[in-house]
């Protein structure tokens, strides 16, 4: 990372605070997927917290806005990054854990973004809070890939995840056991519960990258923890930005 070398706003709207979430839950609170056993951490060893502090304080005392994160370069492609996972119900499952050291909540800003008709996204720590589901209606409205920042989940480590309807011959042969699975071809050969399949390589249809995660380290969401996301007061949010 280089030294902080400029400062913008991440806006925040009150939209995207308020905007209206499809009311389901992710598929991992109700299937038993494989263990996600990496953690993705965000190297954070080259910021400095001493001008960062000293700048706040200074902020405070001329009474300006007080800066709430800071951004870090940080790619993420689902068709790279990540564990995609096929379930006999025809849907693929992806997700990605993330850890960031220091932050109090994580933010994550797409700068490409466009979900397909059927995909549902979620982020959430462990603790049972969640962000979601982002659906097709959160697309750019003339059908374009759009940028897109997400609300902040609070804590260090967040899972994202995307589910979609799996594509044709999600599976390059037919199954032959019942731990093989290729959509609606299994459903129909065999009986009984099929597993999951992690996929070594999958390309999803919504076009999705992550290129910053934004370190939120002064939210005031976290200190507030009744407070809905909807009743957000202020919705501009300073972030200290590093350029690749």
């Amino acid at each position: 990372m280089k030294n902080f070398i400029f400062l913008i706003v991440l806006l925040f709207s009150l939209t995207l605070f308020g905007q209206e979430f499809k009311q389901v839950s992710p598929l991992s609170k109700s299937v038993d997927l494989p263990t996600l056993h990496k953690i993705n951490t965000v190297d954070v060893s080259t910021i400095n917290w001493v001008q960062i502090h000293n700048e706040d304080a200074i902020a405070r005392a001329n009474k300006l806005p007080i800066r709430a994160g800071i951004s870090i370069a940080n790619e993420i492609d689902p068709s790279i990054d990540g564990q995609w996972t096929l379930l006999p119900n025809n849907k693929v499952v992806w997700r990605y854990k993330l850890a960031v050291p220091g932050a109090t909540s994580i933010a994550l800003a797409f700068d490409q973004w466009k979900l397909s008709e059927d995909a549902e996204l979620f982020i959430y720590n462990d603790y049972g809070y969640i962000v979601g589901a982002y659906t097709y209606n959160h697309n750019d409205q003339n059908g374009g890939i759009r940028q897109m920042s997400t609300v902040p989940v609070p804590g260090e480590v967040i899972t994202i995840e995307l589910i979609e309807n799996a594509k044709p011959n999600t599976l390059a042969t037919p199954p032959q056991t019942k731990g093989q699975t290729q959509g609606d071809i299994t459903i129909q050969q065999f009986t009984g519960q099929v597993g999951p399949v992690v996929l070594t390589n999958y390309t999803p249809k919504s076009i999705l990258h992550i290129s910053e995660v934004v370190l939120i380290y002064n939210d005031q969401i976290n200190d507030l923890p009744n407070k809905d996301l909807g009743d957000a007061a202020s919705c501009q949010v300073n972030i200290n930005c590093s350029p690749e």
